[in-house]
């Protein structure tokens, strides 16, 4: 084996709020990226999501990216206030959550974070 990160075919797919929102609803774990086609910063931020998605292929959760102008409503009933945002849900309640143009080193970081098994101690 070799010392580069593991890849895979994870990719964050686009989805509708009413997709999202079910998801939610049935406890799955879910990373939402909230983003609009006319953000720079949303722009910028989007490929490093995507790189993010192929190293996280041992993360049980979906990667998903909700379009705001087609989804304001869901967007304004999930508290985001800017975008980019990205939300992590687990079962039914949003565990991380994080604004702002971000590299996909700490998409990986935040999303393992969000989603690691916290037993008691």
């Amino acid at each position: 084996m070799t010392g580069r990160a593991r890849t895979c075919r994870r990719t964050v797919r686009s989805r509708t709020g009413a997709e999202v929102a079910r998801m939610i609803r049935e406890g799955k774990s879910v990373v939402v990226q909230y983003a609009s086609p006319g953000c720079s910063a949303c722009a910028e931020t989007a490929p490093h999501m995507d790189a993010a998605a192929s190293q996280l292929c041992d993360v049980d959760a979906e990667i998903v990216r909700v379009n705001t102008d087609t989804n304001e409503d869901f967007a304004d009933r999930m508290k985001v206030e800017e975008i980019p945002t990205v939300q992590a849900w687990k079962g039914g309640k949003v565990v991380a959550q994080t604004t702002g143009a971000e590299k996909a080193e700490f998409f990986v970081d935040f999303i393992r974070k969000a989603f690691e098994k916290r037993g008691k101690r």
